[in-house]
């Protein structure tokens, strides 16, 4: 099997982020992220297991999702994409805003957010797909989406062990 073959696939990068029960916020990055209806509108991401951020989800019932756009920067995907919400306060000194509901999205690097309400969500081995209606969304900037090829050929960024992409080297 010639598993390249995937990295074909378009992927963008996101900071999905969430409240957690106990006023925590939390977040990281995830490069599966998409719409999946539009009456209501509504869009599914696809976590880690072993991500803090997953089981805040979980546990809360709401989470956001942060577009990054192509300006966004390798100290705040880092930030995100490789420590854990468990170790650190993610969001602290980081230009954000609080959602209607009180959840955190990101303001700089990114284009836009959408806030939304679980409502459903499948164990998928290593990952969770969630599925959440849209409760509020936000167009932040004009700036383009930041997608993985980008990130990969133009930032030079690395994929983490728990991205969806991620493949063991020989």
């Amino acid at each position: 099997m010639d598993i390249s073959a995937l990295f074909t696939i378009s992927y963008g990068l996101y900071v999905l982020s969430a409240k957690d029960t106990d006023g925590r916020y939390v977040g990281c990055v995830i490069n599966a992220a998409m719409q999946s209806s539009a009456e209501p509108p509504s869009m599914v991401v696809c976590s880690n297991k072993e991500n803090y951020t997953t089981d805040a989800i979980l546990r809360s019932g709401k989470f956001v999702v942060s577009v990054f756009s192509q300006d966004a920067d390798m100290a705040t995907i880092g930030r995100f994409g490789f420590r854990t919400s468990k170790d650190i306060e993610k969001f602290e000194g980081m230009p954000m805003r609080l959602t209607e509901s009180g959840l955190p999205a990101l303001e700089k690097f990114v284009c836009s957010f959408m806030e939304c309400e679980v409502k459903n969500y499948i164990d998928i081995h290593t990952h969770m797909l969630i599925q959440g209606d849209i409760l509020q969304t936000e167009r932040v900037s004009d700036a383009a989406p930041l997608t993985y090829d980008y990130y990969h050929k133009v930032i030079k960024g690395l994929t983490p062990k728990k991205a969806v992409s991620y493949v063991k080297p020989d």
